[in-house]
């Protein structure tokens, strides 16, 4: 099977050799960005009974989240050569930096006998998504973009884009807290904007890196199979 694989991606990689250049797409990676967010989010909100009141509840909306994510760029740098392993490292790097802490938080817990609460693991939720971002960088950088010799800062950048998102969205929890009561339509737009919008962010932030990624390397599109 490995095999197979590799042969495949083999494949891929000489047919694009053979390929014209292509400029990428800053705006559509962004916008595509947003919303393999905004749709992971939504998923991950309608499914949320599945894992109820878990103690892996940030773990589970990570990974959803990354899985969509992780797609929707796909879709726009399969051209690329990029395979479609692209998703699952996303998926695989930020669930491990979610599942780390939370991991952490879950021992200490059972070791002092507490319990955290939601409220109270989600301040540390931009950590685990910087762990997260860190460890999806990594992952894609030796995995999918080793070709390119400008690929090292994509680590940093992913890091800092997942970190950026959710400190975005904890910001507004605490600037809101107390602050509407009731149904009120001003916070419903804000919470639409600044829980589905960080996305965009994401996005802006790692297409501005791969733009300057790609246009130092000779980087090619598939030709139509």
């Amino acid at each position: 099977m490995t095999y197979v694989i590799e042969k495949f991606q083999f494949c891929l990689y000489n047919r694009a050799m053979q390929a014209p250049t292509h400029n990428f797409s800053h705006p559509r990676w962004t916008w595509m960005t947003s919303l393999g967010w905004i749709v992971g989010l939504i998923v991950a909100i309608l499914a949320g009974d599945l894992v109820g009141d878990s103690d892996f509840v940030f773990t589970y909306f990570g990974g959803i989240t990354a899985l969509f994510v992780g797609l929707m760029q796909w879709l726009v740098i399969r051209k690329f050569a990029i395979t479609p392993q692209w998703i699952w490292l996303t998926v695989l790097g930020v669930g491990a930096g979610f599942f780390l802490v939370e991991g952490i938080l879950w021992i200490l817990a059972q070791a002092l006998d507490i319990h955290f609460k939601q409220d109270e693991a989600f301040f540390f939720v931009p950590l685990e998504s910087a762990l997260g971002g860190l460890a999806c960088g990594w992952l894609q950088s030796k995995y999918q973009l080793s070709r390119v010799s400008s690929a090292t800062g994509w680590t940093f950048t992913q890091c800092l884009g997942w970190f950026a998102t959710t400190a975005v969205i904890m910001m507004w929890a605490f600037a809101t807290t107390g602050l509407f009561k009731g149904r009120n339509p001003i916070l419903a737009f804000s919470a639409f904007l600044f829980i589905f919008g960080p996305g965009a962010l994401l996005g802006w932030l790692t297409g501005k890196k791969l733009k300057t990624m790609l246009s130092e390397h000779h980087w090619v599109t598939l030709p139509p199979l």
